[in-house]
């Protein structure tokens, strides 16, 4: 009879000869032979921490934007015209997303999308409050 078994967040198909728990640093390593090579089960630990890691970067990233466009909109409906809080996020938002492109979770061209596309709605803010003249 057979059982499934957990590695790195999947479920594995073995038969019970075929499965050895080793205590290996902070767990055990289960060992499935036959079933799986051991590097295809290295490999499905390693994508599993990759893709949390990238999945933490991007929305990292992303909250940043959002917080950005939420302090353009403030703005736009505040009477006065500092902008510090504006400055301060597009700051912070292009730093998110440098450095997402540098740790290979956004390509370089969806970044360079993303930093133009709110450095023009911080533009246009810096118009419409008349810090900035239009180039009309």
């Amino acid at each position: 009879a057979g059982f499934a078994v957990a590695v790195g967040g999947v479920a594995v198909a073995a038969p019970a000869a075929n499965v050895a728990s080793v205590p290996r640093g902070r767990g055990q390593l289960t060992v499935v032979a036959a079933t799986r090579p051991l590097s295809v089960l290295k490999r499905i630990r390693k994508s599993s921490k990759q893709n949390a890691y990238n999945k933490d970067v991007k929305s990292y990233a992303r909250n940043r934007v959002k917080k950005l466009m939420k302090a353009v909109d403030a703005a736009a409906q505040a009477e006065s015209q500092d902008l510090e809080a504006v400055e301060a996020a597009l700051s912070s938002a292009y730093s998110a997303l440098d450095r997402a492109r540098v740790k290979g979770v956004f390509h370089k061209n969806t970044v360079a999308r993303k930093k133009s596309r709110i450095s023009a709605a911080v533009k246009k803010l810096k118009v419409s409050k008349g810090v900035l003249a239009g180039s009309d």
